[in-house]
């Protein structure tokens, strides 16, 4: 729901106008300029009123969340101060004293998430799909980046980024249904494939690009992305697409004359979008994705040192493993040229973690080296090394092809080709998107030839093994989840007590904790409880069971076909059906059996003690 901003009480205000702006970095302008405020603790007390404009937020409420579980003595002269600070900025008649604590006054004009409430209402009215789009489009321009970014690791902002970020997605749903009532459904497919690889489980937006690609005339790969859809519900969540879905699938198979558009596509306008690029020419496609450049250090002198047959057949080996790691992970090998190698993840399908797949493939591409470079050492005294850029961006690539050009590509070549010997750089949307996975460290600014200004660099460290970004910031206070960890407590007590099993499901969108609270439950546990964990790989060939062997190795060992003999001695079968279903073993054992074998499993070591 939009929040009613104009039923809101405001007492009499200044003539002065100010600007808030928190749809994006939060700015306040002023006169036709803006109003720096540079603290950090007056951004955060700003943002919080800001978020309950017109509202009085209690003192209480304030010094909870700008010190978030470790008060200090001083922290009501602390606020005290901040708030005059902010008087001082944009006039004591904004920010009033209220009991129990304090009131920020806006017009609705004024505050741009009150001016997004206002034109999404107005749209929502208007009759004609023209309107009702051209109104929501004004609306969601108000957007310019992630609203409280900087503040995402603050228990605040946690509930707001999900609340802002699920308004913003229903209002681009509502943005694309008219569009579609308008015959724009060629304009569309690009935006929506990249709107339904980052929320793979976003059924309305997968029925739109269905849609959108039926009327397109590209009627197989509309059925294509309801399997992928329908494959990632089943498999990942244990759950059949809704009933909407498959209807509309039915309805796509049956050429159903009802899907075509009632309004014919209008002329297409300059303005249309708020990119200033241009759209792609008939039979091109623009796509986000993730550009692989890799070249190799040090060939040209091999080569003057070695027979030209040993040397091509070198590099041939080396190729060939390039192309094996860059392929596992999902990449396409756009070209070889001369000792270099790119590669594209993202094409022809798009996935929500390209750029760590990206990532992924250069460390094993390193790594295959090492016994090309052992082989070398021994036979000719020499050795080889790689550089890699990788850069996220959008491209333009021909429709049913990999060929692809941009930016992107650019930015992905000047990055190798300034990586030193061995040395893997990232490009800053790149790093940002696997931030939480790997340790990288800022170098200079690369200068870009041909176009003005620089590109910020990143060079990796470690990539660290899968879930480890999720525990980072564990050393701040955990508030804000009493609820939800008392759940988990009564659960776990239950099934201690009454010897039972309880099943949990914490779900939620990424960022808003889940792992935090998972981490501090546990963590109490601490020696009555054995904990076990396991994770689901994205992609990759034998990957059914993988969330149970991580679970099984923690048990029995690294091979833990042996322990398990000993564990499931009375169980003729469950050793092997486990073993084989976690890839310890030859065969393909029955689902029904696996399931069987890892209860029995369970059983053996809960009886001992309570298993999480």
């Amino acid at each position: 729901m939009v929040p009613a901003w104009d039923n809101r009480p405001i007492v009499e205000i200044a003539a002065q106008r100010v600007e808030f702006a928190i749809l994006g970095p939060l700015q306040v302008w002023s006169g036709g300029r803006e109003i720096p405020v540079r603290r950090r603790k007056q951004r955060a007390l700003l943002t919080l009123l800001l978020l309950h404009a017109n509202e009085v937020v209690s003192q209480d409420r304030l010094i909870a969340a700008l010190w978030e579980g470790s008060v200090p003595p001083t922290a009501v002269t602390a606020l005290h101060g901040s708030v005059s600070q902010l008087r001082k900025l944009i006039g004591p008649e904004r920010l009033l004293t209220k009991a129990p604590g304090y009131l920020l006054q806006a017009r609705p004009d004024e505050l741009d998430l009150a001016r997004f409430g206002r034109l999404v209402a107005e749209a929502r009215t208007a009759t004609e799909p023209s309107a009702r789009s051209a109104g929501l489009r004004a609306a969601l321009a108000l957007w310019r980046g992630q609203p409280l970014a900087e503040f995402e690791d603050d228990a605040f902002a946690r509930g707001e980024l999900d609340r802002l970020a699920e308004l913003r997605l229903g209002v681009l749903e509502e943005r694309v249904d008219a569009d579609l009532e308008l015959g724009r459904h060629l304009e569309l497919i690009v935006e929506l494939e990249s709107l339904v690889a980052a929320h793979p489980y976003r059924e309305r937006l997968r029925g739109q690009l269905m849609l959108a690609l039926y009327r397109s005339g590209r009627q197989a790969e509309s059925l294509a992305a309801y399997r992928s859809g329908r494959q990632a519900l089943v498999e990942e969540l244990g759950i059949d697409p809704s009933p909407d879905l498959q209807r509309l699938e039915q309805q796509i198979l049956a050429q159903d004359e009802g899907l075509q558009p009632a309004t014919p596509a209008p002329p297409a306008r300059a303005s249309r979008s708020p990119s200033p690029a241009h759209a792609p020419a008939a039979g091109l496609v623009r796509k986000t994705v993730t550009v692989l450049f890799c070249d190799v250090v040090g060939s040209t002198s091999l080569g003057e040192r070695l027979d030209p047959e040993v040397m091509r057949r070198l590099i041939s080996r080396y190729f060939e493993a390039a192309r094996a790691a860059l392929e596992r992970h999902g990449g396409t090998v756009e070209k070889f040229i001369g000792d270099a190698v790119m590669a594209v993840f993202g094409l022809p399908e798009l996935h929500e973690d390209d750029a760590l797949r990206a990532v992924r493939a250069a460390v094993e591409l390193r790594a295959a080296l090492v016994p090309l470079n052992e082989e070398l050492e021994r036979d000719y005294g020499a050795r080889i090394g790689v550089r890699i850029g990788i850069n996220t961006g959008e491209v333009v690539a021909g429709e049913g092809q990999t060929l692809v050009t941009g930016d992107a590509v650019n930015v992905a070549a000047r990055l190798e080709q300034a990586a030193a010997p061995g040395e893997l750089l990232l490009g800053a949307v790149t790093h940002r998107l696997v931030r939480d996975l790997v340790l990288a460290e800022p170098v200079e600014p690369l200068e870009l030839k041909g176009k003005s200004g620089v590109a910020e660099a990143f060079r990796l460290v470690e990539l660290l093994p899968d879930g480890s970004g999720l525990g980072r910031g564990l050393g701040t206070p955990f508030v804000g989840r009493a609820h939800e960890l008392e759940l988990l407590r009564s659960a776990y007590a239950r099934a201690r007590d009454e010897r039972r099993c309880e099943l949990v499901v914490v779900t939620g969108a990424a960022g808003i904790g889940k792992s935090r609270l998972v981490h501090e439950f546990v963590t109490e546990l601490d020696a009555e409880a054995l904990v076990l964990s396991g994770r689901s790989l994205s992609y990759g060939s034998g990957i059914t069971y993988w969330p149970l062997r991580e679970p099984v190795q923690q048990l029995a060992g690294d091979d833990p076909r042996a322990e398990l003999a000993v564990l499931l001695a009375e169980d003729a079968g469950a050793p092997e059906a486990i073993a084989s279903a976690v890839g310890f073993a030859g065969g393909t054992p029955q689902s029904s059996e696996v399931s069987w074998a890892m209860r029995r499993l369970l059983e053996k070591v809960a009886a001992e003690r309570p298993v999480v």
